[in-house]
């Protein structure tokens, strides 16, 4: 069998409309540009990977694309499912109030 593990631990989150959105709702800052936006990701990633090393920017991306258009309660329902709640609350406290 081949070797599939690819390393991508120098590849930017993708910043498209999604991404960015949801970084400035995150952020409560609407003036950050693209490189501003990869720069947090990749701290964010970093810190991630402190306890859990086999996490990397594609899973952080698609993470961050499946949840970046999601209302509270559908966030809680999201990480509920998997069985992690709490993370769907620390979001929301992060957001403050300033879900649409």
């Amino acid at each position: 069998g081949g070797e599939y593990r690819f390393d991508f631990s120098t590849i930017p989150i993708p910043v498209d409309l999604r991404v960015e959105k949801f970084t400035k709702k995150l952020l409560h800052n609407n003036n950050i540009n693209n490189d501003d936006i990869r720069t947090f990701w990749s701290e964010v990633l970093k810190k991630i990977q402190e306890n859990e090393s086999r996490i990397n920017m594609i899973h952080l991306d698609s993470l961050i694309w499946q949840i970046a258009s999601l209302s509270e309660n559908e966030l809680c329902e999201y990480f509920g499912s998997l069985g992690i709640e709490h993370i769907g609350r620390k979001l929301i406290k992060l957001f403050e109030s300033s879900f649409d």
